[in-house]
Formats: structure tokens, sequence, C-alpha cells
């Protein structure tokens, strides 16, 4: 069982990602804007319980992914979790810029299950429902 924080600022899309990754035994804890998602990942550091990775939404409200992932890379505390960013931005060149300021795996909208098991993989985290 794994601690993943879910970070869309679509209620539907926390809402399934959330049901998938329940459904496999994860607890999740769910945020809809970057400042959030920067807040609990330090907060749960500082509380012993860190997350072991934090699915985040690239355009969201008052931060956005790529500026978590931003201050993820100059924090140790931040950066100690993986960030696997989520998007409807799909071309070669927003992949490679995720990719390059730090982020675990890139998955586009609409999110496939498959997708998922195959990120959570990538990271080592169990996957069976």
């Amino acid at each position: 069982m794994a601690r993943i924080l879910v970070a869309d600022d679509a209620r539907v899309v926390r809402m399934l990602i959330r049901t998938w990754l329940e459904r496999m035994g994860h607890v999740v804890v769910e945020a809809n804007d970057g400042a959030a998602v920067l807040s609990r990942i330090r907060d749960a550091a500082q509380a012993g319980t860190p997350f072991d990775v934090a699915f985040c939404d690239v355009n969201m409200p008052l931060l956005s992914g790529l500026q978590v992932l931003d201050a993820a890379r100059d924090d140790a505390v931040l950066g100690a979790t993986p960030i696997v960013l989520v998007t409807t931005l799909g071309a070669e060149a927003d992949i490679t810029r995720g990719h390059s300021r730090g982020a675990a795996a890139y998955l586009t909208k609409p999110v496939s299950y498959g997708a998922l098991v195959g990120a959570l993989t990538a990271l080592g985290l169990p996957v069976h429902a």
C-alpha cells in the first residue's frame, strides 16, 4: 500500500484516479491547486508519512504542475516525492519539458488505467487490485 497525492483542479479527474488507486489498496489524498500540492507534500514529510508519489496536473490554479516541479527540484523535502505529470498537453515538446524539469513520468489525459498502472510499476509501487 502506498500513500499517493492526486492533484487536479478538475474534480472528476481526481475522483477517477482516486478510485483506481483506492481499488489497488492505496491511501489517496487530494489537492486542487499547485500551492496545495507543495503544502501537502511538505506537511506529510514533516509528519513522517511522506507520499510515495504525487500525480499532478500541469494546468492548475495558483501554481502549475511545472512550477510544482521547479519548487520540488530546489527543495530537498519536496524533491523526495516523485511527481508524475497528468495533462492534456501531449506534444513531444511538452513531454520533453516535463521530463527535463524532473517529472518521474508523464501521462496524457484522458488518463487510462493502463497508463496509471505503467507509471506505478515504473516507480516500483504495487498495482494489484
